[in-house]
């Protein structure tokens, strides 16, 4: 098991990426086969596909579609061992958020004009660009070296933001509690063009966040989360991990 986890999981910072290839996901799969990860269940060498997603190791799957929502499709797979539900759209459910992700939110929301400014783009074309620029990391503004955008007083935190190929920092005040002590469980994985995040949400149930890399504020993704498993923690986190889009808006 701890050879396993070796291999899913290497950690940088709080940012979890791992790069795979083909041969590779059969060779976990493979393992997972055999040992089942210390669950008396088994993953299947099967896969699960419709119109926009593939789940590899689920077998006997039966898809159901519990309604209709605005900009979104909404159902349900119920596998042998294991069930999810799911929302593939711009609204569903992301699970608890990093500060970088709270801060993504109000950048979205009001920052981006401020930085624009500073950075001299017009007015007309903000909203345009506005999806170009990646929050990198927040640091803590005590004992930060870096030349800012502007100076801050009271701000506590400094956003490093990329932006056509250079980074700026930006200064900005959050909840520190958010910073200092992220939410536990949350991981995340690039690879083949999109970006995965695992988590567990309130209720503690295992699920994901799955869209093409970067993401971006206006671009579906998928919510998907586990209802129902007599797989172990470890297996629910490989079937959501290895789910691949079809569609890549």
């Amino acid at each position: 098991m701890k050879i396993l986890t070796s291999i899913l999981y290497s950690r940088k910072s709080q940012t979890v990426f791992m790069k795979k290839n083909n041969n590779l996901l059969a060779a976990m799969l493979a393992f997972l086969i055999s040992y089942g990860c210390g669950s008396t269940k088994q993953l299947s060498n099967e896969s699960f596909d419709n119109e926009l997603f593939v789940i590899t190791g689920v077998t006997g799957c039966k898809e159901s579609h519990s309604g209709t929502a605005v900009d979104s499709q909404i159902g349900e797979i119920h596998c042998e061992d294991v069930s999810f539900a799911y929302d593939y759209g711009r609204y569903g459910a992301v699970g608890p958020r990093t500060a970088e992700e709270d801060f993504r939110a109000a950048f979205d929301t009001y920052h981006f004009t401020k930085f624009f400014e500073l950075v001299h783009i017009d007015k007309k074309v903000q909203p345009i660009f506005r999806d170009s620029v990646e929050v990198m990391k927040l640091y803590k503004k005590d004992g930060f070296s870096e030349s800012t955008l502007y100076d801050c007083s009271t701000c506590n935190v400094v956003a490093a933001l990329n932006f056509k190929g250079s980074t700026f920092y930006y200064p900005t005040t959050i909840n520190m509690d958010q910073l200092e002590n992220p939410p536990n469980g949350i991981e995340y994985f690039e690879e083949d063009g999109q970006v995965t995040k695992l988590f567990k949400d309130a209720t503690g149930r295992i699920g994901a966040v799955i869209a093409k890399a970067p993401f971006r504020r206006n671009r579906d993704y998928l919510s998907i989360s586990i209802t129902e498993s007599d797989l172990s923690t470890q297996q629910q986190k490989v079937l959501l991990q290895h789910i691949q889009l079809k569609k890549m808006k």
